[in-house]
């Protein structure tokens, strides 16, 4: 008796999660280690030029010079799946990895929570557009049909065992995570599609194939139990995220800093937990580092509010003296005063100065209400 709903987030861009482009629109690929080298996934501004999956690395690079083209890394694709696993526990305490591109998610109680399964799927895609990734969700009583069905990229929801069979009998062979060479054996035979493969006598496929490939298709359709070790997301938050060239402005750095900040609140939310400061540590090419701490006063997990923190430290970070208006004016007074010593000693300390002091307690109320203890702690400086 099929009694859970598995929802599968199948994603070709986790390989592409653990190498970043240094912003959104630079043509980003992922090549084999074939020779020669062929391309296996490309980000939307690499496709949009040409570049393809299966095409010759040289061939895109004459379709797109500035395409950054990495190596695959199995570490990379394990790091990005474990962190997505991590931030989609907010939505199910049942998630399981499913190497090296997808998770599963036991959401048949997570339904009333989020208002129903379209609400939650919305949710989880736009969280994942978010995160910077591109992925295809389905829904089906059994986790291998779920997968099959993200997979082909039938984003469809199948909510009873019954339906499973008609659902699965048209996706082709290629969805079954099987060996290429039992694949080809089977196409050999004329065995093209799913329905084709079901309608074989169980002995022959067993003898022919293998029990394990009986008790695959078994689980497949739910009639035997289909076991998942469960994720269990770590008891603390730590990332750590390799940029694929130095970056000379602070403020570049906002495009990598969100995806570590909407991650972190997700797993926050699947902890139902809160913080009240953040760290950032930014590695230089001397090996030395620049720590960057926001605070807010109580727990939160709200990932604008960070960012807009993490932005503002940012800026000061890249401004100099003079970058803004209010820098110039004390020398745009004192070149209005250069005439009479008398009009610049009445104008700067009494009007200026005077000004700045009685503004300055109101702007740190308001500094400390939005939990920026260091503007705070430098505004207190000059009032002493």
């Amino acid at each position: 008796r099929l009694v859970g709903r598995r929802l599968a987030a199948a994603s070709a861009r986790v390989i592409l999660g653990g190498i970043r482009s240094g912003s959104e629109e630079q043509p980003l690929a992922v090549c084999d280690d074939g020779r020669p080298a062929s391309i296996l996934f490309c980000n939307p501004p690499a496709c949009r030029r040409g570049v393809c999956a299966g095409m010759p690395v040289a061939a895109a690079r004459a379709l797109a010079h500035d395409l950054r083209v990495c190596s695959r890394s199995l570490q990379a694709e394990a790091d990005a799946l474990h962190s997505l696993a991590a931030w989609a526990y907010q939505f199910s305490s049942q998630v399981s990895l499913y190497p090296p591109f997808a998770l599963l998610l036991e959401v048949r109680r997570s339904l009333s929570l989020f208002g129903g399964y379209t609400a939650l799927l919305e949710r989880i895609r736009a969280g994942l557009g978010e995160l910077g990734y591109q992925t295809r969700l389905a829904a089906a009583p059994t986790p291998l049909a779920a997968v099959s069905l993200a997979c082909c990229e039938s984003e469809q929801h199948v909510k009873t065992g019954a339906a499973l069979i008609g659902v699965l009998a048209p996706l082709p062979l290629s969805v079954l995570d099987w060996e290429q060479s039992l694949l080809d054996r089977l196409h050999g035979v004329g065995v093209q599609r799913l329905g084709d493969l079901l309608r074989l006598p169980r002995d022959g496929l067993a003898r022919r194939l293998g029990p394990h490939s009986v008790l695959y298709l078994d689980r497949l359709l739910g009639r035997q139990p289909d076991p998942r070790a469960l994720y269990q997301p770590p008891p603390c938050f730590e990332r750590s995220l390799q940029l694929p060239a130095e970056v000379a402005q602070a403020s570049a750095l906002l495009f990598a800093l969100q995806r570590l900040v909407l991650e972190l609140c997700g797993w926050l939310q699947g902890q139902g937990a809160g913080v009240q400061e953040l760290e950032v540590r930014l590695w230089h090419r001397e090996q030395t580092i620049t720590r960057l701490s926001i605070g807010v006063q109580r727990n939160s997990r709200d990932a604008e509010q960070f960012l807009i923190l993490l932005r503002e430290r940012l800026q000061q970070m890249d401004s100099d003296y003079g970058a803004y208006d209010a820098h110039n004016g004390l020398w745009e007074m004192a070149c209005k005063t250069a005439h009479d010593p008398l009009v610049r000693m009445a104008l700067v300390p009494r009007v200026l100065e005077a000004r700045g002091l009685d503004v300055t307690p109101g702007i740190v109320q308001r500094l400390e209400k939005a939990g920026d203890d260091a503007s705070v702690a430098i505004l207190k400086v000059i009032l002493r």
